[in-house]
């Protein structure tokens, strides 16, 4: 694998220059590892795409080293 696997064109207007109003709504990008499958949905849907074990990464745009502290609660199945 090399970076240059992962250049692309991005236009200025797809890039996020502030937060969503409602932080839930943010779209997500979802990669299938063994099928290689790309889906588009929302943040909201990312309970659905973990199983137990995942590791999560998450990052912040324009500063590496910035604290990410998720909030959020187990669903009850």
């Amino acid at each position: 694998m090399r970076v240059t696997d992962f250049a692309f064109e991005l236009p200025e207007s797809l890039i996020a220059h502030y937060p969503m109003p409602e932080r839930s709504s943010c779209r997500l990008l979802s990669l299938d590892g063994p099928t290689g499958a790309l889906t588009h949905g929302t943040f909201t849907d990312i309970l659905d795409k973990l199983n137990p074990g995942d590791l999560l990464c998450l990052t912040t745009p324009g500063d590496p080293g910035a604290s990410v502290r998720p909030q959020g609660q187990r669903r009850q199945d």
